[in-house]
């Protein structure tokens, strides 16, 4: 499971697919893209530490070395969304690790209510961001425009 110092099959699934960050192809860097999105977006997917840093890293670079303004534009929206789906769990985090501690001091139970509203939210507004990315990057793609790059926030 990774937990021993070594990567775990998540992890191992997340290098071999930034590898591609290297190519000079578009459309490889671009799948690359789409590829990390979808795995660190995943509700069912924990990308945790090394991979998400490398998977975060690999898209900037994507981002950095792109040649196109419609392949700049599909690395940037990909960052974007992945890192608004790691600060919507950590926040979901904070939220539980409150709870547990209110738990743990005698407070009321009622906000495990919350806790399963916010974990839902988020998983929610991944998932949405994700689609909305998707949808975007393959109507440019097939219209061979920035025509609606934009996600609403």
């Amino acid at each position: 499971d990774g937990r021993d110092g070594g990567l775990s099959f998540l992890g191992y699934v997340v290098e071999s697919i930034t590898r591609a960050s290297d190519s000079s192809s578009e459309s490889v860097q671009g799948g690359m893209a789409k590829a990390l999105l979808a795995i660190m977006t995943c509700p069912k997917c924990g990308v945790h530490e090394a991979a998400m840093l490398q998977a975060v890293r690999s898209t900037f670079h994507v981002y950095l070395v792109g040649k196109t303004v419609m392949g700049k534009e599909l690395a940037k929206r990909t960052l974007v969304d992945m890192l608004k789906c790691v600060f919507n769990r950590m926040e979901a985090y904070d939220v539980v690790s409150k709870d547990t501690c209110d738990e743990t001091s005698g407070e009321s139970e009622g906000k495990n209510v919350a806790v399963a509203n916010a974990a839902a939210k988020t998983s929610e507004e991944d998932d949405n961001a994700t689609v909305a990315t998707a949808t975007t990057a393959n109507t440019a793609a097939t219209n061979g425009t920035k025509e609606g790059s934009t996600i609403d926030e």
